[in-house]
């Protein structure tokens, strides 16, 4: 009986001290919002979202970077962590956003880019419903800091297609432009800490209980 009332008062004790300390943070997320521009008639996305994390050191940070457009979701996020690092490394790329188009200052890394330069950025879609065919492109041609296009092709090669984002043009040609809206991020807590408070207080009630049957029965 005395070692299950240390046991039961070392896990009260670590429950209280959770509750007491800082809070631990697992990785910090940000989902930014895609926001499709055109002139009226246009085939819009019906969604745009980038999933960040900008944790420092995340391997593979684009934990999401997808399109929904003509019935086809265009996932970009693995050539999107390709680009993040530099050529065979796991050293992060910077890029130039001192130019026209950019909202930002000076070398940065490529999801601070691509929201700072979005101004410049255009889209374009295109798709062949006969052949079950769809293609989809983000590019930043005018921004000298190289920031690298983003482009998903679904099934097979594309033929001349039958629907287009932009009116009038049969092959999606020309760029619509776009915007990339950065909200505050989202901070995810690490699981555990309330469960242990739980389990804590929960076996706290436990051993209270089994007292009191015990006292009942002695008396």
């Amino acid at each position: 009986m005395k070692k299950f009332l240390g046991i039961i008062t070392l896990l009260v004790a670590v429950s209280v001290s959770a509750l007491l300390s800082p809070v631990v943070y697992a990785d910090t997320f940000t989902d930014y919002t895609i926001n499709f521009l055109g002139p009226a008639g246009t085939v819009f996305p019906t969604s745009g979202t980038i999933v960040y994390d900008s944790t420092p050191g995340a391997l593979n940070p684009f934990a999401g970077f997808s399109v929904s457009w003509d019935g086809e979701v265009f996932d970009f996020a693995s050539i999107a962590n390709q680009y993040n690092y530099l050529a065979g490394t796991q050293t992060p790329a910077m890029f130039n956003t001192s130019v026209p188009g950019c909202t930002g200052a000076g070398y940065q890394s490529l999801i601070v880019a691509m929201v700072a330069c979005a101004p410049d950025a255009v889209w374009a879609a295109q798709a062949d419903t006969a052949a079950g065919t769809a293609g989809f492109s983000i590019l930043f041609p005018g921004v000298s800091g190289g920031i690298p296009g983003f482009v998903d092709m679904e099934c097979c090669t594309l033929s001349p297609s039958t629907v287009s984002a932009r009116p009038g043009y049969t092959n999606g040609g020309g760029g619509l432009p776009l915007t990339i809206v950065d909200p505050p991020p989202s901070v995810v807590p690490e699981p555990g800490t309330a469960a242990l408070v739980f389990v804590g207080f929960g076996l706290a009630w436990l051993a209270r209980k089994r007292l009191g049957r015990r006292a009942a029965v002695t008396a």
